[in-house]
C-alpha cells in the first residue's frame, strides 16, 4: 500500500508540474508564485517516492524522517489550501487530492503494524 501512495504521490507531483506548464503554454502565464510551488511540489514528490523505496528496503531512521515529513506535508498543504486567493481554483482542486494522498500515507507510516515491524526489524539485528 504505502508503494502504492508514493508512486501515486510523485506522479500526480509530475502531472501538476505537467499541468502548469500546459496552462501556459495555453496563454494564461501562471503567477510566479504558482511555478515555485508546483516546482516544490514536483521535487517534494520525488523526494518521498526516494524515502518510500529507502523504508521498503528497511532503513530505520528514513522510517522516522519519513513519518514526519509526511505529517509536516500535510500541513503545508492544508495551509496552501485554506489561504484565499493564494492559488488558482485549478492547483487547490489538485492540492487536495495531493494532501489526502499523502494524509494516507502518514496514517499508513504511523499505523501500529508499521511501527510494530519496524520494532520487531531492530529487535533481530
Amino acid at each position: 500500500m504505502i508503494k502504492r501512495l508514493a508512486y501515486a504521490i510523485a506522479g500526480l507531483g509530475v502531472g501538476m508540474f505537467l499541468l502548469t506548464m500546459a496552462v501556459a503554454a495555453l496563454g494564461q502565464e501562471p503567477a510566479n508564485n504558482v511555478w515555485t510551488k508546483a516546482g516544490g511540489i514536483l521535487a517534494g514528490s520525488v523526494i518521498c517516492l526516494i524515502l518510500t523505496k529507502r523504508v521498503l528496503a528497511g532503513s530505520k531512521g528514513t522510517y522516522d524522517r519519513l513519518r514526519i515529513i509526511s505529517l509536516v506535508a500535510c500541513a503545508l498543504v492544508a495551509v496552501n489550501v485554506a489561504l484565499p486567493g493564494v492559488i488558482p481554483v485549478w492547483f487547490r482542486a489538485e492540492q487536495v487530492v495531493h494532501g489526502l494522498l499523502l494524509a494516507t500515507l502518514a496514517w499508513a507510516l504511523w499505523s501500529p503494524e508499521m511501527r510494530e515491524s519496524f520494532r520487531v526489524a531492530a529487535r533481530r539485528t
